[in-house]
């Protein structure tokens, strides 16, 4: 059994682990006062025997769909120019939500990404549809700010 702070380089949040029968836990803190001082209620826990490890999360969390919708109305539609909401509402309509809608954001990989633009360069070469392949950096770019702004 141990508590440790940690502080990594180059962040302001300061982190807890505790390593209790065989598994370590990973806590975030805060500051550097506030690590310090939970840091003494878990070992006064830990000694007592009363601490309780955290529980794992069940929920897969939203899908790419869902993100999808809440980034164009809290972000898109506010901040945007008319033209650069269609630009966007289209990519997503054409290219991201058709590969990416059903899945669990956090389940997103490269190997997903690199899979996507497979199929859409496969897709561009056997249709004679207005979506070409010149399109698939513009779909990069805008599920790049998607995933950027589901991250904050």
């Amino acid at each position: 059994m141990g508590v440790k702070v940690l502080g990594p380089s180059g962040r302001k949040d300061w982190y807890i682990q505790v390593c209790e029968g065989g598994e370590r836990y990973l806590r975030h803190a805060g500051s550097r006062e506030a690590a310090y001082a939970a840091k003494k209620e878990i070992e006064a826990s830990l000694a007592a025997g009363t601490f309780r490890k955290p529980e794992e999360k069940t929920e897969k969390g939203i899908t790419f769909g869902e993100a999808a919708k809440r980034w164009k109305k809290e972000h898109v539609v506010l901040r945007l120019k008319p033209s650069t909401r269609k630009f966007y509402g289209d990519i997503l309509k054409n290219y991201l939500n058709p590969f990416f809608e059903d899945m669990p954001l956090a389940e997103i990989t490269r190997r997903n990404v690199k899979e996507a633009v497979a199929f859409w360069v496969e897709r561009a070469k056997t249709s004679e549809s207005k979506r070409g392949e010149r399109s698939i950096p513009n779909a990069l770019r805008t599920g790049g700010a998607l995933l950027s702004w589901a991250g904050n």
